[in-house]
């Protein structure tokens, strides 16, 4: 009462506040001029000194404004007055879905508000407006029962030539967003309709379908997992979440009027008895296998970007381990339980800026994705890049590997791999006389890898412990290359082209280019090998085994990663396998 009191905006009589939060306070107030009531939001003083986020605030109301569809949350005014910046909207007394979710037992009736959503969706997609964040928690409800779409504070529009959200930023949040979001990737309304299948797995199921302690995991489930299937009795659904969950956007449903179409042709044939059976908000009992139980509030990972600074560039480094990954700008952590508020649904709430990673390509299985990961730790070796620049090391993309499965021992290769590498590289500096340099490289790479031998006898030569010379690493750096090359042809000998890890000859000839870059001949031999796999891959096209040939298609981007023929024959296997 003491802000509401104290708030004064012409032409608007304060109540009282409704709901608040890190960004915004929402109150409710009477319009003087047409005597009606509105949920007046208000930004805090100090977020309306930032001209980033002013823009981003007026650009919601503006875009929400053109919308008038009784699904869409309704803004009658947005303004400015000595300083502060206000929008004032509908009122919405009926509370938001994650608050009625577990009220809700009747599979038809949440079919029925995701139709309404969708009708919602697809009138902003056709006045080219995509939201961007749709999850329970911005579908709010008329006192009718009416569901809305509400908080368009991170939305679009799709004929701007200039997104008025935070530069370079990627906005959302990560348990919703859909493959193409995550990466960066332009976006339309499929987008959309993605995060309303992930919030409708949730409604049906009670719980999200990828789960775990962090945005990165959650980034690359996303990407490359499936969901888990309905459960049995929810079996009739299975086909249309299935449209609207697909990786691709090209093989997703096209547009929200589809999707209302499937919904009207699908509610005719249900028995809503049988598909409510056993409570439709309990926790599924299903094992998840890969994925780890989260660390967070609920299990989602929710966020959305408010403002840019260095110092949540840095507060985001400590959350995160000093992880700053390419690609994908900047996510922000908020607890979910903040996001309630009475009438209006979520207030705006504190969030803290995540960095985001490059991932691989959308439609992968989670072993492809996997292998895509590690292709990228090689082929950052081979260029040297340790640990910068800053989102495009090898050592990002391989604490992303090691956060996923931290005992994996492809993994744990690569990391022997690199502290070989930095160790070979830091002895050519010393022995260039360039010690400060060496010093540098060992003490960025025993940050992360204290107990690797190697870097402890490099650490010691540069002390000038007379006992370094004797010192075992037991790594390939100290190999010479005329070894490397014996181990590298009794490989082929023995048909160990790429695998077992540690002891295949694609791995000795990136030694050999590790200590000598240049080096002709192991240069040739992987593309050599590069060419029998995509040779291999092709025959197995033709001869109707997509499966095996994107296995050696893979296979052969370990020793020439990034080759445009293998990458175009991986392409094609992946298609020929989807039904």
């Amino acid at each position: 009462m003491s802000q509401a009191a104290t708030l004064e905006i012409p032409g608007y009589r304060i109540h009282r506040v409704l709901g608040e939060g890190g960004m915004a306070t929402v109150y409710l107030a009477t319009q003087d001029k047409l005597k009606r009531e509105v949920a007046l939001k208000v930004i805090l003083p100090q977020h309306a000194q930032d001209a980033e986020f002013r823009d981003r605030f007026l650009s919601e109301g503006q875009l929400t404004a053109r919308l008038f569809h009784r699904h869409v949350m309704t803004v009658f005014d947005i303004g400015e007055s000595n300083g502060c910046f206000y929008m004032a909207t509908e009122v919405l007394s009926g509370g938001t879905l994650d608050e009625k979710l577990p009220s809700i037992h009747s599979v038809v009736d949440k079919l029925l508000i995701l139709r309404e959503v969708a009708e919602g969706l697809g009138y902003a997609h056709q006045h080219q407006i995509i939201h961007r964040d749709i999850k329970p928690g911005n579908v709010l409800f008329r006192a009718d029962g009416t569901a809305v779409v509400a908080d368009f504070g991170i939305a679009k529009s799709l004929d701007m030539t200039r997104a008025q959200t935070i530069s370079g930023m990627i906005v959302g949040t990560p348990s919703y967003m859909s493959p193409e979001q995550v990466q960066g990737q332009p976006l339309d309304g499929r987008s959309d309709l993605y995060s309303l299948g992930i919030m409708f797995y949730q409604m049906l199921t009670g719980e999200l379908p990828f789960v775990a302690g962090d945005v990165f995991a959650v980034a690359m489930a996303q990407i490359a997992r499936l969901a888990d299937p309905l459960p049995p009795h929810l079996k009739p659904l299975q086909p249309l979440l299935d449209s609207m969950i697909e990786k691709l956007p090209n093989r997703r449903v096209g547009s929200a009027a589809e999707l209302c179409a499937h919904i009207d042709a699908l509610l005719p044939t249900l028995d809503d008895a049988a598909l409510s059976q056993g409570g439709s908000t309990a926790r599924s009992a299903r094992t998840r296998g890969t994925q780890r139980s989260s660390a967070l509030s609920g299990g989602a990972v929710s966020s959305t970007i408010y403002v840019s600074s260095k110092r949540n560039r840095w507060l985001a480094a400590v959350l995160i381990g000093g992880l700053a990954l390419a690609g994908l700008g900047l996510w922000g952590l908020r607890s979910p339980s903040s996001e309630r508020s009475e009438g209006v649904g979520a207030a705006p709430t504190e969030t803290v800026t995540v960095p985001a990673t490059s991932l691989p390509t959308a439609n992968m299985s989670a072993d492809e994705a996997w292998l895509a990961l590690a292709s990228q730790v090689r082929e950052r070796i081979d260029q040297r890049r340790y640990f910068a620049p800053a989102g495009g090391s090898a050592h990002d993309a391989l604490r992303l590997m090691l956060s996923e499965r931290p005992t994996d021992i492809d993994a744990l290769e690569l990391a022997r791999a690199l502290c070989v590498a930095v160790a070979a590289d830091a002895n050519r500096l010393i022995e260039a006389g360039d010690l400060s340099q060496a010093g540098l490289l060992i003490s960025q790479a025993k940050a992360s890898f204290p107990n690797d031998a190697g870097l402890a006898s490099v650490e010691a030569r540069l002390r000038g412990d007379a006992a370094a010379g004797n010192t075992d690493t037991s790594s390939a750096s100290v190999k010479p290359l005329s070894q490397l090359r014996q181990l590298a042809e009794k490989a082929i000998r023995d048909a160990r082209i790429s695998s077992p890890s540690g002891d295949n000859a694609v791995g000795y000839f990136r030694d050999i280019l590790r200590q000598a870059p240049d080096d002709a001949d192991a240069s040739q031999q992987l593309r050599r090998i590069a060419s029998d796999y995509a040779a291999a891959a092709q025959g197995l096209l033709d001869s109707g085994d997509p499966g095996q040939a994107n296995a050696a298609a893979l296979r052969g981007l370990e020793a020439l990663p990034g080759d445009p023929q293998l990458l175009r024959l991986q392409g094609l296997a992946r298609s020929a396998e989807r039904p």
